[in-house]
C-alpha cells in the first residue's frame, strides 16, 4: 500500500519574492516561455493597499458612500426638472384662480345689470329676455354692427 503526504504549500518569505522572480523569468526566457512570467513581483495580500483583494476587509462602506454620492446627483438632476414642474403647476393654478374670480365678477356685474334694467326701465324685462335667447341676441348684434357701420359712412 502506498501512502502519500500531505505536502504543505507555504507561501515564500517576502523578501525571497524578487529572487524567486527573477530566477523563474530566467528560466522562462531560456525556454522560450517569457510571455509566462509575471510582469511584476507582486505581493501577498496582508501587504497589498487595495480593499478588494483583502479579505479580512470589508468594502461594503465604499460602496454605500458610491451609493449616495449616486443617489445624490440623480436626485440633483431630477429634482431641477421637478421643482420646474412644481413651478409651472403653481403658475396655472394662480391663472385658474384669477380667472374664475374675473368670471365671477363678470357674471356678478351682469346680473346686477339685469336686474337694473329689469326694475328702472319700462319694458327692460322684455329686452334683457330678448338678450337671453341666442337667436334673438345675434340678430340684434347684427343691427348694431350695421348702424355702426352706417354712422361710420355717414361720418366720412
Amino acid at each position: 500500500m502506498l501512502l502519500k503526504m500531505a505536502q504543505r504549500i507555504t507561501q515564500l518569505p517576502y523578501e525571497a519574492i524578487p529572487a524567486a522572480q527573477a530566477t523563474m523569468s530566467r528560466a522562462l526566457v531560456e525556454q522560450g516561455n517569457e510571455a509566462m512570467g509575471l510582469p511584476n513581483v507582486g505581493r501577498p495580500n496582508s501587504t497589498d493597499d487595495g480593499d478588494f483583494t483583502k479579505l479580512a476587509a470589508n468594502p461594503q462602506g465604499m460602496r454605500n458612500m458610491q451609493q449616495k454620492n449616486q443617489e445624490y446627483q440623480q436626485n440633483a438632476i431630477t429634482g431641477a426638472s421637478g421643482l420646474a414642474a412644481q413651478n409651472l403647476g403653481m403658475v396655472r393654478n394662480d391663472l385658474t384662480e384669477q380667472s374664475q374670480a374675473e368670471y365671477k365678477d363678470q357674471t356678478y356685474l351682469n346680473n346686477f345689470v339685469a336686474n337694473v334694467i329689469h326694475e328702472r326701465i319700462p319694458g327692460g324685462g322684455e329686452a334683457v329676455a330678448e338678450m337671453a335667447n341666442p337667436d334673438l341676441f345675434h340678430k340684434r348684434m347684427k343691427e348694431v354692427e350695421f348702424s355702426r357701420l352706417m354712422n361710420q359712412v355717414r361720418a366720412t
